[in-house]
């Protein structure tokens, strides 16, 4: 009785879908660059748990027929991007964050899903400027929120979303490879 029931939720679902999946056009990601190194630098490299956490958000987006890619022009932002940029054949687009008005402009007449990353203090406020609601100031600590913002043809939905935690023990077995990732 139980599955003939779950089975017929089943068919329903697939037949009439939630309106939110069946109205969505395209969708935006942004994350902050992942883990950076703390050498004194003005444009440090990802550190190896960093350089983890970039593969987990490539993982992560892999499947979500990303269109283009773009990052601000920092070692760590590309590095953040580079993974999914290799799986996926794209070149990634370095675009200015002083300027982000115009950026934002730029991305809501880009068509396709789309990946932007940025720093603690831009990806909130482009996430922003692009209709998104206030998820709040990203802490200099905080490496793991992905804003997912969707776009149909009546409304933006944006949701907080988490790149999977860094393993200590999968950094431990994979340092050679993880240190060998370029900017």
């Amino acid at each position: 009785m139980k599955s003939s029931l779950y089975a017929t939720l089943l068919i329903f679902l697939m037949t009439f879908p939630p309106p939110i999946l069946a109205e969505v056009d395209r969708t935006i990601y942004l994350v902050r660059h992942a883990e950076k190194q703390t050498d004194g630098s003005k444009d440090p490299l990802l550190t190896l748990t960093g350089q983890q956490r970039a593969l987990n958000i490539a993982k992560m987006l892999k499947d979500r027929n990303i269109a283009a890619i773009y990052s601000s022009d920092y070692n760590r932002t590309q590095q953040t991007a580079q993974p999914l940029a290799e799986i996926l054949g794209l070149t990634v687009t370095i675009y200015n964050p002083a300027k982000l008005k115009e950026f934002a402009r730029q991305l809501l007449n880009h068509p396709g899903n789309l990946l932007i990353v940025g720093h603690s203090n831009t990806t909130p406020e482009l996430a922003s400027l692009l209709g998104a609601e206030d998820f709040g100031e990203i802490d200099h600590s905080e490496y793991h929120r992905v804003y997912q913002l969707s776009f149909g043809p009546k409304a933006i939905q944006s949701e907080l979303l988490f790149s999977k935690p860094v393993q200590k023990a999968y950094l431990d077995k994979n340092k050679k490879n993880l240190s060998q990732l370029k900017p």
